[in-house]
């Protein structure tokens, strides 16, 4: 199932999407950042679940958890490039 994707950062990120898990279940995402050749596994747990106001808004945050050093490595650099892109079109 494919999500739309908000908020990335090295420890977590935060899905938008009608169909909400709840709080505290556990989840395997498979992301695929422009940066990378091929996606890559991540556990995850639903630590936030928000039901929204009925346009659009819905979605649940997901903190990583078990994630191997190459894919951490690899999203670490990938949110350290977004940032410095951002900060420097500021």
């Amino acid at each position: 199932m494919a999500f739309d994707c908000f908020d990335l950062s090295a420890v977590g990120v935060y899905l938008h999407s009608d169909l909400l898990l709840f709080e505290g279940e556990e989840l395997l995402l498979r992301l695929s950042l422009p940066s990378s050749r091929r996606p890559f596994s991540v556990k995850g747990r639903v630590v936030r679940a928000d039901v929204g106001d009925g346009q659009g808004s819905a979605g649940m945050g997901v903190a990583f958890c078990d994630m191997g050093h190459d894919a951490r490595e690899q999203l670490r650099c990938y949110v350290a490039r977004r940032f410095v892109r951002h900060a420097q079109t500021r």
